[in-house]
């Protein structure tokens, strides 16, 4: 692994490029041969592969006059990469961006673009993580927020991720899809994470990260994050 200094305007670099991958973690930016994956695809990872093929079907088969509409809304609607700068998608992206989300949390794939609704604003009032002290295993996860009811056009992702030790600050590669909310959710929301995902115990450390999609127009809110401490029920 090599350690990294930026200089020169070079602030940053992440993501993966000729067999290497850059990131950074509690002690800085390194860089490290890039990871290839071994054994068969998880059934996460086969559901992703799945959701992108029946987006790229309905993607072939749109006219050209809603692809066209998709080049014009992602034209008018820049996103955020990863670190953190304005970019303008191409049509086929921003599709992709669009019905993924739609898809994950169980809607259908929009062939039009989205109305330019805002997304609901929540106010999140943190998690809270328990599991069995005897036997350990699956982990409950709450989060409270306000307004007391969520609307009919919004419904919560609900990401976690396994256990991480006390230095790891950095986790956002390892953030699993723990659940998705009705539409209407009344705060307190709870899910119960599967030991597929780790098996917990009392005094682990866990991430947690909730996000408000609108089912109108796939648009993910700003996420909630937190770090807390597993407790015993």
């Amino acid at each position: 692994m090599v350690s990294i200094k930026f200089g020169n305007g070079i602030t940053a670099m992440v993501g993966s490029a000729g067999g290497n991958t850059w990131a950074k973690n509690a002690y800085g930016w390194y860089m490290k041969q890039k990871p290839i994956p071994t054994g068969a695809p998880s059934p996460a990872k086969l559901a992703v592969q799945a959701r992108m093929f029946q987006i790229s079907q309905a993607w072939v088969q749109l006219p050209s006059g809603l692809r066209n509409a998709w080049e014009n809304y992602s034209a008018q609607n820049p996103v955020l990469n990863r670190l953190g700068d304005s970019v303008v998608l191409s049509g086929i992206a921003m599709f992709n961006k669009v019905n993924g989300i739609l898809l994950l949390i169980g809607d259908s794939i929009r062939d039009t673009p989205p109305p330019n609704d805002e997304t609901e604003v929540i106010t999140y009032e943190g998690f809270s993580f328990s599991t069995p002290i005897s036997p350990p295993g699956e982990l409950t996860v709450t989060v409270g927020f306000s307004p007391s009811t969520i609307s009919v056009n919004t419904k919560l992702v609900m990401r976690i991720t396994p256990t991480i030790s006390k230095s790891k600050t950095n986790v956002e590669s390892l953030y699993r899809v723990a659940g998705v909310s009705t539409t209407a959710q009344a705060s307190t929301w709870g899910v119960v994470v599967s030991s597929a995902i780790s098996t917990y115990q009392v005094g682990d450390r866990v991430a947690g990260r909730v996000q408000a999609v609108d089912i109108r127009t796939g648009r993910l809110s700003v996420a909630f994050d937190a770090i807390g401490e597993v407790s015993g029920t």
